[in-house]
């Protein structure tokens, strides 16, 4: 399972990685607009203006990463 998108966050990289299923699942779910969030420190910008520049904020990605499979995500962790 390290080449299907959740493997980048292992290493710390913002870039999403846009190749296979969970990559372009990641790559939708990181457009959406969310709103400040006072847990993650969140300042609540439009993620679509970051994957534009092919990178992503990373609690958007996380929290795809999350829906789509839980249990792999903590393991990966």
């Amino acid at each position: 399972m390290a080449k299907d998108g959740s493997s980048f966050l292992m290493h710390g990289h913002s870039r999403v990685i846009s190749q296979g299923k969970k990559g372009r699942i990641v790559w939708e779910k990181a457009k959406e607009r969310h709103p400040p969030s006072k847990v993650t420190g969140h300042q609540g910008h439009r993620c679509q203006d970051l994957v534009k520049e092919r990178q992503s904020c990373h609690c958007c990605v996380k929290r795809a990463l999350q829906q789509m499979n839980d249990k792999e995500f903590q393991r990966s962790t």
